[in-house]
């Protein structure tokens, strides 16, 4: 799955929220692993992110007992390879209910878990029906991922886009299983507490996508977060962003000058029937391998009705005007200079950098945080349409 969509936060965090004040209770898991080609070990984490256990299975079997100070959201961590540093992580509803856990022979897909705790069986039916949902995606994704790396060092520009682009669009595929899943998860009635952490483990695209529906099961769970300061932040960030998401008018506005100190100005539009702003940062890397993408990409299109205007997120002009210069960056660029701050972050609900957006002239929102591969490919239908 692509990262992480940006609200959700640290487990310890989630626990800080939803725990209830159970000092002292003991906890017990049992753990079951038939597989005997590995030797794991599980360690668990607590409410401030600190291991609280660490242990080896023997013989396919783990006890672990210990003093729960909270009840909550607790992070589980399994190392089944040293060599390969290959591990797993899973999250779990740690109380004073026991866990009996049976581990898949491969240690990746979430495991069975037993208890009376109502928190852990929502969590259970949740990742149960994400399973369910996203088998064949995930099948999918695995196949295309392959063809990429067994493929993708022989082939160039077009082919290899479509290679890419095909992959991106399987996980895309993906996502769309998890959203369905949520939705029919959504309808079981389950705890508030689950509901709001499943709803956060969503990827930043879902949310971008379907930030309505993610509002309406914020909203039905709202008066058990009263009060809640990061959950009422999240309705008002959701709320922002379906002001500014796909399909959405929104005038394009500039905040800052240009390289040269002037103000933006629409002139720069004449001409031009599709836009990408670009949000992006000096000391930022992933900012600068775009940079490189993109110049293939204008030089490509930025006589057929495409433009890009680059929105620079720095505090000091000198980082930037030097980044200009070693990218060899010939569309425009502007900045107010306020980094982390700038206005721009604020009027087009901006969370995550590097971004882009995808808009007409006349602000129609068409795309937002789109793939290279994805955007060479989506722009060129939309400029053969033009």
């Amino acid at each position: 799955m692509k990262k992480k969509y940006q609200y959700v936060i640290a487990l310890c965090f989630l626990a800080a929220i939803f725990a209830s004040c159970t000092k002292n209770q003991k906890y017990t898991i049992k753990g079951d692993y038939s597989d005997g080609s590995l030797s794991p070990t599980i360690v668990i984490t607590n409410s401030s992110d600190s291991i609280i256990k660490s242990l080896n299975f023997e013989e396919g079997k783990i006890l672990i007992e210990g003093n729960l100070e909270k009840e909550g959201f607790h992070n589980i961590l399994i190392h089944y390879d040293d060599s390969l540093k290959t591990k797993n992580n899973f999250s779990v509803w740690l109380s004073a209910d026991d866990l009996d856990i049976s581990f898949s022979n491969n240690l990746k897909e979430y495991p069975t878990i037993k208890s009376s705790n109502k928190n852990q069986i929502d969590l259970n039916n949740y990742y149960s029906l994400l399973k369910e949902e996203s088998k064949e995606a995930n099948e999918e994704l695995i196949k295309a991922e392959l063809k990429a790396k067994k493929l993708g060092e022989f082939l160039r520009d077009e082919k290899f886009n479509q290679l890419y682009y095909e992959v991106d669009k399987r996980r895309e595929k993906v996502d769309n299983a998890q959203f369905i899943a949520l939705q029919k998860f959504a309808k079981t009635n389950p705890s508030p507490n689950v509901l709001f952490f499943v709803i956060q483990e969503s990827s930043q695209e879902l949310v971008d996508k379907h930030p309505e529906s993610y509002l309406a099961m914020l909203q039905n769970i709202a008066s058990e977060f009263e009060g809640d300061t990061y959950f009422n932040d999240l309705v008002l960030s959701l709320k922002k962003k379906i002001e500014v998401s796909v399909g959405k008018k929104l005038a394009i506005k500039i905040f800052g000058k240009d390289l040269k100190g002037n103000q933006f100005n629409q002139k720069i539009l004449e001409g031009k029937n599709v836009v990408l702003l670009v949000f992006w940062k000096a000391g930022n890397d992933i900012s600068r391998t775009r940079n490189a993408d993109y110049r293939i990409i204008y030089k490509e299109y930025s006589s057929k009705g495409f433009e890009i205007i680059g929105i620079n997120l720095d505090k000091k002009a000198d980082w930037w005007k030097t980044a200009v210069k070693q990218d060899n960056i010939s569309w425009p660029q502007f900045s107010d200079l306020k980094g982390s701050s700038s206005d721009n972050l604020d009027y087009y609900n901006i969370d995550l950098i590097p971004n882009n957006i995808l808009i007409t002239k006349d602000g129609e929102i068409l795309d937002i945080n789109i793939p290279i591969s994805t955007l060479s490919i989506d722009l060129a239908g939309l400029i053969d349409k033009k």
